[in-house]
């Protein structure tokens, strides 16, 4: 077994991950005196890691998730991986039995059919669920969606030097093309014609949710009421989208809306990210990133859109020091 530690520093999930076994970084490091001034600094309120990420709802009811196998994590936010647990893992949210499908992936999605799963690492992968295979179709990219009817892939190309672009690819690598920019996080609405996704509105923690059509590649704003928008996800019936939302020096909490933009609802007080719906449409699966540490933060939890109860999905691993 190999224990790798990590470091907190991110608001929602932005997580250094070291190389090596032993190798560590000071958190909150103190800001040096300036022009005279020997007054101590105020550190800065410590991040703690998420521990389960990005589930994903499968039309058969299973649950894929990526878990960073995080076994202890200080007061500091320091954190500690064993890495034989680190992967992608598939829970029962009624048995609430789980299994390791992968040792490794981001952002897991479905194939309709439920017997592979899209999800980036080395660009855009895909894995064979049955016998464990891989292989890419995509050499850069970010945020994978499958579309409803199993024949392309939508994500995005990330930020940086790459820009924020929309594309899509076939699930056999071929037909890769640019729908438009900027966007991030795409996801499909109902009917495969038009996509989700999110894009810059004004500057820091301003993303609005848009929609972009797929073949003629025209834009339309959904929402505008401020905020840092993440992960838009239409419901099975095409009616609503799930997404999250933060604002400055708080918590990403989960919010649903119409896809016409009217009643933005929220449902959590604790926070609430990377939203998934039930194949029914009743229920959504979300992580609680809450910037605490207790047993329930930083796992899955599963949303009744109707009660607004919560339920806890997932635990963290048993802590090893």
């Amino acid at each position: 077994m190999c224990l790798h530690k990590v470091v907190g520093i991110g608001v929602v999930a932005a997580i250094l991950t070291f190389v090596g076994c032993t190798q560590k970084m000071p958190v909150n490091t103190p800001r040096p005196p300036q022009n005279g001034d020997d007054s101590l600094p105020t550190p800065p309120p410590v991040v703690f890691p998420i521990h389960h990420n990005s589930p994903a709802w499968s039309r058969a009811g299973e649950v894929v998730y990526e878990d960073m196998g995080y076994v202890y994590v200080d007061s500091s936010g320091t954190a500690v991986s064993d890495t034989s647990l680190v992967g992608l893992w598939v829970v029962s949210p009624q048995s609430h039995q789980k299994r390791r499908l992968y040792p490794r992936g981001k952002v897991p999605t479905w194939s309709p059919s439920g017997n592979q799963l899209a999800f980036f690492g080395n660009g855009i992968e895909i894995l064979d669920v049955e016998n464990g295979s891989v292989h890419t179709i995509a050499s850069v990219g970010f945020f994978p969606s499958w579309s409803q009817d199993g024949e392309y892939i939508a994500f995005d190309s990330g930020a940086g030097s790459a820009g924020e672009e929309i594309w899509v690819v076939q699930v056999d690598g071929t037909d890769q093309r640019k729908i438009g920019e900027p966007g991030r996080m795409p996801s499909w609405l109902l009917g495969d014609t038009a996509i989700l996704c999110v894009r810059t509105d004004g500057g820091a923690f301003q993303r609005e949710i848009y929609r972009i059509d797929v073949h003629g590649g025209e834009w339309s704003r959904i929402t505008s009421s401020g905020g840092d928008k993440r992960q838009p996800k239409c419901s099975p019936d095409g009616s609503l989208i799930a997404f999250s939302c933060q604002h400055l020096n708080g918590s990403p909490q989960l919010f649903v809306v119409s896809t016409s933009g009217q009643g933005e609802t929220r449902y959590t007080e604790d926070g609430g990210c990377s939203p998934s719906w039930s194949p029914d449409g009743t229920e959504i699966v979300f992580t609680r990133c809450s910037n605490a540490n207790g047993s329930g933060d930083g796992v899955l939890w599963i949303l009744n859109t109707f009660s607004g109860q919560v339920t806890q999905l997932t635990q963290k691993w048993t802590e090893q020091k």
